[in-house]
């Protein structure tokens, strides 16, 4: 057994923070669920159901994830590294893994990719 290499990487076409916090403060409970599983590589082929409390639990983890991505994008955190290619940024975070995430952005990076916000 050994390490692998994992990244995790947002694209970013000039959008403005705050048209991202608007995406983000905005989303469903319908919406982050869909990008919850998907991320995390199970189907999403169960109906909505407006009153169940894991949708709500997933749209606030969800909603958190996008939050700190978007925060160190910001930042310009030392977790980060920055491409700028053809009008499109390119924001990558990840390393050497054993099994766990490499990064605390890690996580928060999949789910921002994911959303399809940044």
């Amino acid at each position: 057994m050994g390490a692998d290499m994992v990244i995790a990487a947002v694209r970013s076409h000039d959008r403005m923070a705050r048209e991202i916090e608007a995406d983000i403060a905005a989303l469903t409970a319908e919406q982050a669920a869909v990008i919850f599983h998907t991320v995390n590589g199970e189907s999403y082929d169960y109906l909505y159901d407006e009153g169940n409390d894991e949708f709500d639990s997933e749209l606030e983890f969800v909603q958190d994830h996008l939050t700190r991505a978007l925060t160190a994008i910001r930042n310009e955190s030392r977790e980060l590294t920055y491409l700028h290619m053809g009008g499109v940024h390119l924001w990558i975070t990840g390393g050497m893994s054993w099994g766990d995430d490499p990064t605390e952005l890690f996580q928060p990076f999949l789910y921002a990719e994911e959303s399809g916000f940044f």
